[in-house]
């Protein structure tokens, strides 16, 4: 199926299928017998909603800006209804059957790990867009960034106690079982004057990482919170040494790698700049290239959560946080 659409009325957020746009679904986030394919060129786009990771029979998604709409704004011959999407959220990878996408002409300065990890995609078109620069690096193979560590080397209790609510116990990770938040607690959680107040932080995480845990006074708009990129989901830590899946909400650190191909796509057309994201101090330390070959798995030197902190217990009473 092809869905095109007419220009939106909004910056934030997807157009809907016109009244006379032939579809086999019968709105544009309904599910559709075989794949969807969705262009998005010239919508004034500026952010991607939480409903678009839905869409698991994505196959193609295009949110280019048409060059010539880019010119000819910039002679103020026609209303600007160019995309200017600035991020690309990790959770971009729950399109698990997306083949094809395109995100030229856009506002990126970098893209997720996580792109790197969908194994049916084979068509990406990333260029242009204004990428951060290459470190200077005089290793041969994959470039990398020094270590931006975020925080102290223990991540907060708040987290700690977030990792452990939104843990998807059994299963695998698209299928999983409910989350222990869910398990534990009758959603959406309680509000009001007899209730121990939370945060506005707070509520907008868990709102966005269980849809339905909580009443939210909806997204803040990125004049408001400038951390709106702070918290897009539930991710894991791509160390391959941890034994298991290691989930986080907000991370302990962050490096980029500028990759001229993906392991399923051999030429990305250039150097893209890669944001990698590590659950504690010392988590992405396997990115360093080792005696000049290319990167190769290394221990990591990130301290187990068990290893700092007592167990934390939940019981079903008042949820709140310090």
């Amino acid at each position: 199926m092809r869905t095109r659409t007419a220009p939106a009325s909004s910056s934030a957020g997807l157009p809907r299928v016109g009244q006379n746009e032939k579809s086999h679904s019968s709105s544009f986030l309904g599910a559709a017998k075989d794949g969807l394919d969705v262009y998005l060129s010239g919508n004034r786009i500026r952010e991607l909603p939480q409903e678009l990771w839905k869409l698991h029979n994505l196959r193609v998604l295009s949110l280019r800006t048409c060059p010539l709409l880019r010119i000819l704004a910039s002679y103020r011959q026609l209303g600007t209804g160019n995309n200017e999407i600035s991020y690309l959220p990790p959770e971009i990878s729950l399109l698990k059957n997306l083949v094809a996408l395109n995100i030229a002409h856009n506002k990126l300065k970098f893209v997720p790990a996580e792109l790197m990890q969908m194994r049916k995609l084979t068509s990406l078109n990333l260029f242009p867009n204004p990428f951060i620069p290459e470190a200077p690096s005089t290793r041969p193979g994959r470039i990398v960034s020094e270590t931006k560590r975020i925080g102290s080397r223990v991540p907060a209790l708040a987290e700690i106690a977030l990792r452990i609510l939104l843990t998807r116990p059994l299963g695998s990770w698209i299928d999983a079982p409910k989350t222990k938040l869910e398990q534990m607690y009758e959603l959406p959680l309680p509000t009001g004057n007899m209730w121990r107040p939370i945060s506005a932080h707070l509520r907008r995480t868990l709102a966005v990482c269980v849809p339905g845990s909580i009443v939210d006074d909806g997204p803040p708009s990125l004049e408001e919170d400038p951390e709106i990129h702070g918290v897009t989901g539930v991710s894991i830590c791509p160390n391959p040494s941890h034994g298991v899946k290691s989930i986080f909400i907000h991370h302990s650190e962050e490096r980029y790698t500028w990759e001229k191909k993906f392991p399923d796509i051999e030429s990305l057309g250039g150097r893209v700049t890669v944001r990698w994201r590590g659950c504690q101090h010392g988590c992405l330390k396997f990115l360093d290239p080792e005696d000049g070959q290319e990167v190769g798995i290394v221990e990591s030197q990130a301290m187990d959560i068990d290893q700092v902190v007592q167990p934390v217990f939940f019981e079903a009473g008042p949820l709140g946080f310090d």
